[in-house]
């Protein structure tokens, strides 16, 4: 039997792929290093989505961000009143000045306020949702 002749000759770029496949994590190491580094992008977005959505009047949508505990212990109410409270304290809310991942569940954002510029404190749990708030100042209750 005589081989087949191919009636135009194969471009072999065409039978290459144009991108390299993404690589896989070599280890397990790289991987959870990976996994991690997402988690952490993550947590960053929804604590600073928390504090924009609170600083817009958005309590009620701020308030979903937050675990079944901390929403049972926290009310609408309290949340709107401890924004309001801090803002008495420091002055009209301004911006964002930085975030950052202080470890695996802690979140830091650096808040500027017409008066002061401090930290502000958001604690997740192990489903990214918000366990804890710790506002930079102390605030009496009033």
């Amino acid at each position: 039997m005589a081989s087949p002749v191919l009636a135009q000759p194969l471009q072999i770029a065409q039978l290459l792929p144009t991108q390299a496949p993404a690589q896989a994590p070599e280890t397990e190491v790289e991987a959870e290093v990976e996994a991690s580094d997402a988690d952490e992008a993550q947590i960053e977005e929804i604590a600073e989505r928390f504090i924009d959505l609170i600083a817009a009047g958005q309590v009620e949508q701020a308030r979903e961000l937050l675990n079944p505990t901390l929403k049972a212990g926290w009310t609408l109410d309290q949340m709107q009143d401890d924004w309001d409270r801090l803002q008495r304290i420091t002055g009209q809310y301004q911006r964002r000045v930085k975030t950052q991942v202080a470890s695996g569940n802690l979140v830091l954002i650096d808040l500027e306020f017409e008066q002061a510029t401090d930290n502000l404190f958001v604690i997740f749990d192990d489903q990214q949702q918000i366990q804890g708030v710790d506002f930079p100042l102390q605030l009496p209750r009033l």
